[in-house]
């Protein structure tokens, strides 16, 4: 049997009054827990509406026309046997909650503007909307633990949209972002949650399949001007925090490997990354592929990662093919092919892969522009040509 799942409902200001009943319908199949009337401080319902959703902004000032702005009716709602179909959406096919989304279109239907109702089709969905909601997490432990709704009362909440303020510390971003999952911190997260930094490194590189959502909640701001950087910033405390989003299809891992690093993530102080085997391959991967060298640093590291695995290169093996080799043995275990980064900051060393592999004209002309200024280019030691066979 399945477990429980926790859903929302948002009626926005000018379908308050038909709430009886949309209530009435909700109840037919699900469990009401409560219902709050949100407003935000500090925000202007519709910018808040624009971080809500992903529409152009025109489409969405049009709705904010159409729905007015706060309060927002917010209900609560347990599914006690989720089940899950495939239905049609704005954004296309999906997987969904049934309940939950056949709901939704029937109170649509119902009521005489349709953009009214809002409703939840996932969990990752519902953790997402009720931070962007009330600004704080969603915690489920206590929503297991909560009685129905009486029926009668309706409470009042001013809230602090997440974003607005910069955030206290890490564990602050973190705890926001757990109950929506679908991320893991790639690497240097060994003193995460108290500091980012681990040696040079400060940036936090994150992997996850909810971009939009990461970037919305946590109301980044883009750090390059460069419209294909996966580089965005955070404000913690008095200072910013530097975070890079990874996503399957980026091409800054291939697209299996992502998915194998996301399902088989551990928890490190509370925060999903990967599991000590697929971070070793993983991290050998950034530091041969995304690096124009392997760094000392990185050799080192990565040597003593692999003795703990108990791997050990021969006295006579050059470190850097014994490492380049344990990761082509381990990509092609799992079928894995190489893949070129999205983002042109970040390097596509063909020099260790099997075979000279093709990279896009606009990663030749970056090359080539910095062959000219006299930059770093892809392949800075010959004897790397030929690395793996």
């Amino acid at each position: 049997m399945n477990e429980p799942e926790f859903h929302l409902f948002c009626i926005w200001k000018k379908g308050i009054p038909f709430s009886d009943n949309i209530l009435s319908e909700i109840q037919k199949n699900l469990t009401v827990l409560s219902v709050k009337d949100i407003s935000w401080s500090g925000q202007s319902s519709v910018k808040s509406l624009f971080r809500f959703y992903t529409n152009p902004e025109w489409i969405i000032f049009w709705k904010y026309l159409q729905c007015g702005g706060y309060p927002v009716r917010m209900i609560i709602v347990r599914d006690d046997a989720p089940e899950y179909q495939l239905r049609h959406t704005n954004s296309g096919d999906q997987t969904v909650n049934v309940k939950m989304f056949d709901a939704k279109m029937r109170l649509r239907k119902m009521l005489k503007n349709g953009h009214w109702i809002h409703a939840t089709n996932s969990p990752v969905e519902f953790a997402f909307n009720y931070a962007m909601l009330t600004g704080k997490p969603a915690n489920t432990c206590e929503l297991k633990l909560q009685a129905p709704w009486d029926n009668t009362t309706i409470t009042k909440e001013v809230t602090i949209p997440t974003g607005q303020r910069s955030w206290k510390d890490l564990r602050a971003i973190f705890d926001i972002l757990l109950p929506m999952g679908q991320f893991i911190v790639l690497r240097n997260f060994e003193n995460l949650p108290e500091s980012c930094q681990l040696g040079p490194h400060s940036d936090i590189d994150i992997l996850t399949t909810v971009p939009g959502e990461m970037i919305r909640l946590l109301d980044l701001k883009r750090a390059s001007r460069l419209p294909f950087r996966a580089a965005w910033r955070a404000e913690v405390a008095d200072s910013w925090v530097n975070i890079d989003i990874r996503t399957p299809g980026d091409g800054y891992y291939p697209v299996k490997m992502m998915e194998l690093l996301l399902k088989n993530s551990v928890l490190h102080n509370g925060i999903p990354v990967p599991s000590p085997e697929h971070y070793f391959y993983a991290l050998i991967y950034h530091a041969a592929i995304h690096k124009y060298k392997m760094s000392e640093e990185y050799r080192q590291r990565l040597l003593a990662m692999a003795e703990k695995m108990d791997l050990k290169p021969t006295p006579e093996t050059d470190p850097r093919l014994f490492l380049a080799g344990l990761l082509s043995d381990w990509m092609q275990k799992h079928g894995f092919s190489f893949t070129e980064p999205r983002d042109l900051t970040v390097n596509f060393n063909t020099a260790y892969l099997p075979e000279q592999q093709s990279i896009s004209f606009r990663r030749r002309i970056k090359n080539l522009l910095f062959r000219l200024l006299g930059k770093k280019v892809p392949c800075e030691e010959s004897d790397l040509c030929m690395l793996i066979q």
